[in-house]
């Protein structure tokens, strides 16, 4: 534990992001080891309602995915604000395919089934300080995904954002995500929420061991919010519930995590 979290750290070197959705500006890889992992899993039916196409239940029977993580420079060590005055590039890598089974939920429930194999890959920046408390990060994915029936469906995006992270649990991050879409999916659960997105998100402490924490998601082609997330969680050494409210399909979700020092 005092590996994974020493009682005193630089504020810029805790992962303490307590919001669902994940920002540009984000815990990276500081070691020099390669890491790559296999996973298999099945998944019958799971209510799935994070697209703005509306809640679905998903099944995968089953799904195989590999992922490799690649770090393109040398660590830091020992991990310090210095060390973030330069960025340190990741190359990642993911491979997923399956069959999967998706019903609507709606008046017709309808359903629509295929075998799907697809990749995502990219570079992410370890973030770079900029100011006082100040942090930019970057990243870049091409995702390439192809069913049955020779169809196909190609993402291009691109993430930048803004945090500032004054104390602990405490901070204001912005971030625009830019995606160009080509081809056609059958899947909901594959399409984007919104082809230009601006997020900003906030953290602050609240009595006790609580912290609260807002994302606005914004779609700037439209100009108009359409999820905004609010969160709390109970600060610890240990593991810490987060409650979650998004009112994307009026969604409620509990979850638990483990805080750590960035590596």
């Amino acid at each position: 534990w005092t590996v994974a979290r020493p009682e005193k750290v630089d504020t810029l070197l805790l992962a303490d992001d307590i919001l669902s959705q994940p920002s540009p500006v984000r815990t990276r890889t500081w070691t020099d080891a390669v890491r790559a992992d296999v996973a298999l899993q099945y998944q019958y039916r799971r209510e799935f309602a994070t697209r703005r196409q509306g809640p679905l239940l998903l099944s995968r029977t089953p799904e195989a995915i590999y992922s490799l993580l690649y770090p393109l420079g040398p660590a830091r060590n020992p991990i310090t604000r210095n060390a973030m005055t330069t960025v340190r590039w990741s190359a990642f890598l993911e491979v997923a395919t399956g069959r999967y089974e998706e019903t609507r939920l709606g008046e017709t429930n309808q359903t629509v089934a295929a075998n799907r194999t697809g990749f995502s890959a990219g570079l992410a920046s370890s973030p770079l300080l900029i100011g006082r408390d100040l942090l930019a990060g970057v990243q870049l994915r091409h995702t390439e995904l192809r069913y049955s029936g020779d169809r196909r469906f190609t993402i291009n995006e691109t993430g930048t954002g803004l945090e500032w992270k004054p104390a602990p649990y405490t901070g204001l991050g912005v971030a625009v995500i830019r995606r160009s879409m080509r081809g056609e999916t059958p899947f909901f659960f594959d399409q984007v929420d919104a082809a230009d997105e601006g997020q900003l998100r906030i953290r602050f402490p609240l009595a006790g061991k609580l912290a609260g924490g807002v994302l606005v998601r914004r779609d700037l082609t439209q100009n108009r919010t359409f999820d905004t997330e609010y969160t709390i969680a109970v600060r610890s050494a240990g593991i810490e519930p987060r409650l979650t409210y998004r009112t994307l399909n009026r969604q409620i979700g509990l979850r638990f995590a483990l805080p750590a020092f960035e590596r």
